[in-house]
């Protein structure tokens, strides 16, 4: 089977599947009584559905399962672009926003104040750059002796193998303190 060039639209796949009118591309059983690609997607849809069904008949399970299992899919290219999907979203997002920018920006700072904090946040932003540079350059040198010792540690006793395996429970433990005492601030 060689790939196709205009694939199928998911929804439109299983709306052939369940004998209902595309949704996305209105020649979608033309292209995919002609395509051998889209018509194994067809068939294997199809397939899955009467499987799900068989099963529920069987009744060892709910009988909308299979209504269910068809449910969760992957948004298809039409959802993706779909004003309607994503505008809750979007919305929360700008009102977060503007928001955010009308307490810092808008609201507190006087112009002077926000150009000195514009040139404070330039000032930190170089350093911060600066320092990762110096901090990648430490991390070249330091890196093969490192290794070199954990590798020799872990060969040499068995409480480097026990300190590695403790590593995860003391990692918990130190973040379940530290968010017990950011919580009663």
């Amino acid at each position: 089977m060689s790939d196709c060039s205009r694939p199928l639209d998911p929804l439109d796949v299983e709306a052939l599947a369940s004998g209902a009118e595309p949704l996305v591309q209105e020649d979608a059983s033309r292209h995919a009584a002609s395509c051998a690609a889209c018509g194994a997607s067809v068939a294997q849809a199809r397939s899955l559905e009467g499987l799900i069904g068989a099963v529920a008949r069987a009744g060892a399970v709910p009988p909308d399962l299979a209504d269910r299992v068809l449910r969760v899919r992957p948004f298809s290219r039409a959802e993706r672009w779909s004003p309607a999907v994503w505008r809750a979203p979007v919305l929360l997002l700008a009102a977060l926003g503007g928001a955010g920018t009308v307490l810092i920006g808008g609201v507190s700072a006087r112009p002077r104040e926000q150009v000195g904090l514009g040139a404070a946040l330039l000032a930190s932003a170089a350093g911060l750059v600066r320092a990762s540079w110096r901090w990648l350059a430490d991390l070249s040198q330091a890196a093969p002796s490192g290794a070199a010792a954990l590798s020799e540690i872990l060969r040499a006793t068995p409480a480097g193998w026990a300190a590695l395996l403790l590593l995860p429970a003391a990692a918990l433990g130190l973040r379940r303190v530290l968010s017990r005492a950011f919580a009663r601030r």
